[in-house]
């Protein structure tokens, strides 16, 4: 949890929306594999304080493939 919040938060501006992405799609793949632990680390790393507020502004730019479940 803490290093996912890591990656997306030092990650740049131009990079962050991507990491956000590849963070929901992982998370998506960890819920087709039954890990729900995995599903839960990913989950509670985007719910994060620090990390919530550039979910928030990344969600309006990512595709609608990913933001669609």
């Amino acid at each position: 949890s803490r290093w996912v919040c890591t990656q997306i938060i030092m990650a740049t501006n131009e990079e962050r929306p991507l990491k956000i992405a590849k963070f929901i799609m992982i998370m998506r793949e960890l819920w087709k594999l039954n890990n729900f632990n995995g599903v839960m680390i990913v989950y509670s790393a985007l719910n994060n304080g620090s990390v919530s507020k550039f979910v928030d502004q990344a969600l309006p730019v990512l595709p609608s493939d990913v933001v669609d479940s």
